[in-house]
Order: C-alpha cells, then structure tokens, then sequence
C-alpha cells in the first residue's frame, strides 16, 4: 500500500518569462500606469461646464478614464455649476448690475421657464386682418 506523505508543497508555476533560473513567478504588469488625477479637479472642471474631452485633454488622459473612475464627480459638478448658472441669472432678472433688473434676462428667462414666446410676424399680421366685415362704411 503506497502512502501519500501528508504535506505536499507545490511548487508555483512560471506563467510569463523565460525558463531557468531568472525567470519570474508573477505576471508582468501590461498597460500604462494608473493617471494620478484629483477628483475634486474634476468636480470642479464639472461645475465650469467642461465638457469630458476637454478635462481628458487637460489630464492628458482618455476620456473613457474620466468616466470609468469620476462619474459620480461629474455629475455633482454638473449639478452644482447648473445651480449656480440658475442663480445668478435670476438675480440678474431680478437686481441686475445697478439694482434695476435686466429686462432682456426677464424675456429669456419667461420663454425658458414660463413657455412664452415671440409671435412671428405672420401671427401678428393674421391676427390683425382676420375681421369679418358686415356692413361697408360709405
């Protein structure tokens, strides 16, 4: 009866690199270095409205980086530069720059969020002639 001793090391297998005495026991690393980039670079670049290719020109990196590892930083950015964009342009509406308002903002404003808009001018022109007559005057 043949005994199986109780302890069996075994030895690791050489995945990459030559045979003989200085191959290597781990993979070798393929790629680029992971981009050493700030979040909150990001986030702020976000808040400017940057656009994606911009930040990943800026970062000298690819874009789909930018995405794959700062998506929740984009979007609070984002977030956060339309909230400001929102504010200071109701605040001009409202105060302008000598506490008066800016009438032109007020326009843009009323279109964008209250539906209004221009009438064109054959709107106007039709609502002017579009009256029966009854009676000729003489």
């Amino acid at each position: 009866m043949s005994t199986v001793p109780e302890t069996t090391e075994k030895k690791p297998r050489r995945k990459h690199g030559p045979q003989g005495a200085s191959a290597t026991l781990e993979p070798k690393r393929m790629g680029r270095p992971p981009a050493n980039i700030d979040g909150e670079q990001v986030r702020t670049l976000a808040e400017m409205q940057c656009t994606v290719d911009e930040m990943a020109a800026f970062f000298k990196v690819n874009r789909d980086t930018i995405y794959a590892r700062f998506s929740d930083e984009l979007e609070k950015g984002r977030l956060v530069g339309n909230i400001s964009l929102r504010r200071k342009m109701f605040h001009r509406a409202l105060h302008g720059f000598n506490g008066e308002g800016d009438s032109t903002m007020l326009i843009w404003l009323s279109k964008q969020y209250l539906g209004h808009k221009d009438r064109s001018q054959d709107e106007v022109v039709s609502l002017n002639f579009n009256v029966t007559v009854s009676e000729i005057p003489q």
